[in-house]
């Protein structure tokens, strides 16, 4: 079995074969290759922590596996990370475990693929700017994903609630995203990285909207990541409003799952209906993405665990080619 540390993982997949993998994944789930069975999640209110175990198998891929994460609130005021993850891959044919690795990366590198593949069907193509708020561990993901997608952006601007934090990525995404020639610079507001551009991302814990939906523009495309449980809501009910076109991982999951949505439909101002479609459907051709260059378009991003595994079974198949990685024996 190969042991991959996050280190290692930083060298066995790139962003472009991340995205291609999660558009697999999702495919696979249309079109019945896929089997994910419900997260299960584990709530604990004394540490203010929750936990989640994802399984799924891809058959064609010829893998099966589970994300272990937890989210512990009050990690980062202890100097730890909020998000704690490992993914387990083993073999559709024996069961024969194949791999464990660090879940954290590839996490935020799945989470990313997964929006880019929603802003490369859903977004203009002429998008040439983007804001982003929230800078915490998957952000620069998340911004890598988009410009791979859309490499006419020129410009992103950058909010958190902790305006040096906000500083110091902006400058260090300059560098990181420097094969895009992109401008990155933070933004005093809210409100300056939202209003006027092309692209939004929402990637924050938050339990009330980060953003006003009057300052989204005709066109726009958002991708919402944060919201993963009923309680958290990083989007308001105009945006939800708004939108022309709603698309997620899993119709059924996003209307348990998150507080964008479920707010909204709480409050009667949404149907439930209000999902035009699932991202495999879009990808399938099933159901249209961007039909007009003033739509507006929300990706709500829940996770799916099938986009773990394919993202992982990538990274395996590029460490072994490589020799990355750590064989062990466990029998």
């Amino acid at each position: 079995m190969l042991v991959l540390t996050r280190r290692e993982i930083q060298r066995t997949i790139s962003m472009r074969e991340a995205i291609e993998a999660v558009k697999a994944a999702y495919l696979a789930c249309f079109t019945g290759e896929a089997s994910v069975p419900k997260r299960t999640t584990i709530h604990l209110a004394e540490t203010r922590g929750i936990s989640q175990v994802l399984p799924s198998s891809l058959t064609k891929m010829g893998v099966f596996g589970a994300k272990l994460v937890s989210v512990f609130f009050d990690n980062p005021r202890q100097g730890l990370p909020l998000v704690s993850a490992m993914i387990v891959l083993q073999d559709g044919s024996t069961g024969r475990p194949m791999a464990i690795m660090d879940g954290n990366l590839p996490t935020a590198i799945k989470t990313g693929a997964a929006t880019g593949a929603a802003t490369e069907v859903l977004a203009r193509g002429g998008s040439e700017s983007a804001g982003l708020i929230g800078t915490g561990y998957q952000a620069a993901w998340q911004l890598e994903a988009i410009c791979e997608v859309r490499p006419g952006i020129r410009e992103i601007l950058v909010f958190d609630v902790d305006k040096d934090k906000a500083r110091g990525f902006a400058r260090e995404m300059e560098s990181f995203l420097s094969r895009f020639h992109v401008r990155v610079t933070h933004a005093e507001s809210p409100e300056q990285a939202v209003r006027g551009r092309d692209i939004i991302v929402t990637v924050t814990t938050s339990t009330t909207p980060v953003f006003d939906g009057e300052w989204i523009s005709p066109g726009v495309h958002v991708n919402a990541v944060g919201s993963f449980t009923p309680e958290m809501q990083e989007i308001d009910e105009k945006t939800v409003m708004k939108a022309d076109k709603i698309v997620t991982d899993v119709r059924e999951e996003a209307l348990e799952m998150t507080g964008d949505l479920i707010v909204p439909i709480r409050k009667g101002v949404v149907a439930a209906g209000v999902i035009h479609a699932e991202m495999g459907e879009v990808l399938a051709g099933q159901r249209p993405a961007r039909e007009r260059e003033d739509e507006i378009t929300l990706f709500e991003s829940v996770g799916l665990s099938a986009l773990d595994v394919a993202v992982a079974k990538r990274i395996y198949q590029n460490a072994s080619d490589r020799g990355i990685g750590h064989q062990i024996e466990l029998n």
